[in-house]
Parts: structure tokens; sequence; C-alpha cells
């Protein structure tokens, strides 16, 4: 490793250390006795018990999952106010609020059915996280279920199905959004929270996120300046990975996945690899991304310089204590169309 990479390493870690990788403040750790279990059970109107849903505290990022009996806890809480989402497909997703203080808390969550899925918690339009109904401004959310349908390459491409949106490309491998008319320094992308710089230049850079990592994507339509500075008066773009496992009060444990797929027109394989586990208090997580495609043929033309090379991965690290939490991201991306390396 040369002396630039590992400076650039330990600059990103330095950022994310102090722009919002603590979730609380650096203090010295709360003692064992003082840590505290959030637990309840999850029903829908009648009582019934409701399985598999995803409750979440948004300022920990721990999550837990509802058993067969609707029941759920998460152990090892410092004291104080968090946000406790709750979600399952077929029901409306409810937000609450949750104090801990100094005894274990038990929060019971009835869900009403509904036919239509809703995001459960957003966190980019206001200073605290919110449900989309109440959200100050016009926000729109495009889940992990709706990339994998599209697989798209760039982030232009991932958002270009969202109303007002459209997708600014120099090619099939890069794209930006516009939003209601406004890209470049009129839009800022965040990357999980971080703010990115590549939507400044022109208009063959791109933002090197991976959409396809992301467990959703935020996009509030008009003005932010407010929250995120000038820079936001066309909107902002937030690109949230999911969260690192989460293995306290669990044994140690890995898990993977495996996507592919293939589109004739230009004969693109392309496919992802992920890597994740945890043991006690430590999270970790690495990706892998691979796409190339040809020229774009039809029986009579071929589309000249439509086709490209794009591999990428992530790596990240993360640590969960009484204290708050640390997390450490490096990410890497590189495309080619037609032998030329484009800048990213």
């Amino acid at each position: 490793m040369t002396t630039m990479h590992f400076a650039r390493i330990v600059a990103i870690l330095a950022c994310l250390a102090t722009a919002g990788g603590l979730t609380r403040p650096a203090t010295a750790a709360v003692p064992e006795s003082d840590v505290r279990t959030l637990s309840g059970r999850v029903t829908d109107p009648d009582g019934g018990p409701v399985a598999q849903a995803t409750v979440r505290l948004v300022e920990l990022k721990r999550t837990a999952t509802s058993d067969n009996d609707g029941k759920y806890s998460i152990t090892q809480i410092p004291p104080g106010s968090y946000t406790l989402s709750v979600r399952v497909i077929g029901y409306a997703p409810q937000v609450r609020k949750v104090t801990l203080g100094g005894a274990d808390v038990t929060v019971d969550v009835t869900l009403k059915p509904s036919v239509i899925e809703l995001p459960a918690v957003q966190v980019s339009a206001s200073a605290e996280a919110t449900s989309a109904l109440n959200s100050p401004q016009p926000i729109a959310t495009v889940s992990e279920e709706d990339l994998a349908k599209v697989r798209p390459t760039n982030l232009g491409e991932a958002l270009a199905d969202i109303a007002g949106v459209r997708n600014n490309s120099s090619g099939e491998a890069a794209g930006k959004p516009v939003i209601r008319g406004l890209t470049n320094n009129r839009v800022l992308v965040l990357d999980n929270g971080q703010r990115l710089e590549h939507n400044q230049w022109g208009d063959d850079h791109f933002s090197s996120v991976e959409p396809a990592a992301s467990s959703r994507i935020e996009v509030i339509k008009g003005p932010a300046s407010v929250l995120y500075g000038s820079d936001a008066i066309g909107g902002v773009i937030n690109v949230i990975e999911p969260d690192l496992p989460d293995g306290i009060g669990h044994a140690p444990f890995v898990q993977g996945s495996v996507t592919g797929g293939f589109a004739s027109g230009n004969r693109q394989p392309d496919g992802s690899l992920t890597l994740e586990g945890a043991s006690s208090g430590f999270g970790y997580r690495a990706s892998f991304t691979g796409r190339h495609a040809e020229d774009t043929r039809t029986p009579t033309y071929t589309l000249w310089n439509s086709g490209y090379h794009n591999v990428g991965g992530s790596g990240t690290l993360g640590y969960r204590g009484t204290w708050g939490s640390l997390t450490g991201r490096y990410l890497r991306s590189g495309i080619r169309t037609r032998g030329l390396p484009l800048p990213v």
C-alpha cells in the first residue's frame, strides 16, 4: 500500500468519525449496569402476532426481527431518546419515539393492514427521522427491490423513473441525476450522509457510488439549502447503504449473497457478491460488483461506443459500544468505455 493510499484511507476514516460516524458523543463508556433492553410485541388489530417484522433503532442502526409470536428484543442500549421504526410487508409502517432511562422499556406495536407499502422512516428532509407522510419536503424513495429490477449502471439511471428526475447521460456507463431541470452543483449527492463532490464537475463526470449496493436512495425534490448548504438548491440525493450486521447478544456469524444477470441486447453479464458478518460489537461487510457490455447491436446497425466495462467494490468495518458507534468505509470504482477510462 502506497503512502498516498494509506493517507487517503486515514482521511476517510477521520471524516466519517467527525461527520456522523459517531451516533453519540465520544464520552466514557456507559457502565454495563446502565445499559438497557428494549423489547415488546408486534401485533395486528385483532391481537394476533406479526412475524418477521423489522424493528429498527434509527440512531443506533440496530435491528431486530419479530419471531413467530411477534416478540422482539434489542439489548445493550445506552440510555437516551431514539426513533423506533417498525415495518413489514402487508402492513402500514409505524415510527415512534422511545426514551430509555433507569429501567428496561417495553413497547408493543399494533400494525394496521395496508395494500400500499410505504417507507417506514426517512432522515434526509428534516433534522430528525420521520415518516415519509410527515416529511416537510417532497421526498421520493427508491427501494432495494426497485434497484434490483432496474439493475442500473449509474446513479442517474437508477433515479430516472422518479417523477421530476431525469438522467443526464454521457454514455451507457455515465450519467448524473437532474432534479426539476437542475443538476451539477445545484444538486447535492450524499453517500450514507457524507458529501460527494463528483456531481459538481463536467457532464462526463458522475458520482462513483454503486446504486446496486445500497439499501435505498432518498431524493429530496426542491431546495434543501437550510440543511445542506447552497449547493442543495435543486435537491438532495442520499444513497444509503444497508446497516452493518449486529452481533450484540448473538453468536458470531458470517453470511453472503450472490446476484447475477445477463442482457442480450448488448451481451452484458453482470453480477455482485456480498459477504458480511458480525461478532459482538464488531460488524463488517465486503461487496464486489462487475459488468461488461459490448456495443448494442440491431439487425442492421451497431451503436458505436455503447459498450463499457465496470468493476467496483467497497469494504465497511464498524464497532458498536455503549459509548456510541464508529464506522469506516472504503469505496473503489473503475469504468472503461471502448478501452478508454472515464473520470470518476
